[in-house]
């Protein structure tokens, strides 16, 4: 996915990616879903944790850095405080939603 091209994600498509990816490691370990198995129990199998969201928000954050450097004169003092402003913005939406 490509930062400036993705969407806002809506409340609806967080759950949806965090169901995806715990579907992903479910089927990764060939665990059924008939073996009731917690989600909590599966991240512990594979040693992992969930980290979609934060990944699609570190790659927004990222290309959205690349946009503003290209289109900035001045270089970094002009576009840190923006991208510091946007940092918090991302890190605040990743919080209040999960």
């Amino acid at each position: 996915m490509y930062g400036a091209e993705t969407p806002t994600l809506r409340a609806l498509d967080h759950k949806r990616l965090g169901s995806f990816e715990m579907w992903c490691w479910r089927r990764m370990e060939k665990i059924s879903w008939t073996d009731h198995v917690r989600n909590e129990e599966v991240l512990l199998r594979v040693k992992e944790q969930r980290n979609i969201l934060q990944e699609i928000t570190k790659r927004k954050i990222r290309n959205t850095w690349k946009i503003l450097k290209c289109g900035a004169g001045e270089g970094w003092r002009s576009v840190a405080p923006i991208m510091l402003e946007m940092k918090y913005y991302f890190q605040s939406m990743s919080r209040g939603i999960s």
